[in-house]
């Protein structure tokens, strides 16, 4: 004799339907999110690479991409391929990875001819040699 079908039954069978619905939309979004983009076909300039530039670097997800922006936002921009050390969760062996894939165009953070000196700067002496590094600035 079949059982007869209740409303708490129905109801429930509606609401474990509905959240393994939930679930699997869910994991296709987060699949989608996570999804690894292929390698920039040539180097990508570190100091102007975008999000999803960074995130398509090997090893690099779009944390550690978010990191990389954050970084040379509050610390200014990369110098060379190596300061990557210095952005949490990059190790040594990570760049290795990536080191094919980006560079840091030079010159791009020389400052501009013509620009003022910096407040409180003094003049150099005629006939001694300038010495110009960001680091010193």
């Amino acid at each position: 004799m079949p059982r007869k079908m209740t409303i708490g039954r129905l109801a429930f069978l509606f609401l474990v339907g509905a959240l393994a619905l939930i679930l699997a939309i869910g994991y296709a979004f987060a699949q989608e999110k996570t999804k690894k983009l292929p390698p920039p076909a040539k180097p990508i300039d570190l100091n102007s690479a975008t999000l999803d530039q960074l995130h398509s670097l090997p090893g690099v997800g779009p944390v550690i991409a978010q990191r990389i922006l954050d970084y040379r936002k509050k610390s200014g921009p990369f110098l060379r391929v190596d300061d990557l050390l210095a952005v949490q969760g990059i190790s040594a062996a990570r760049i290795e990875k990536i080191r094919p894939y980006v560079m840091v165009k030079e010159g791009a953070t020389s400052p501009t001819k013509g620009a003022p000196p910096p407040k409180g700067a003094t003049p150099p002496k005629k006939g001694t040699p300038q010495i110009s590094h960001p680091s010193l600035n």
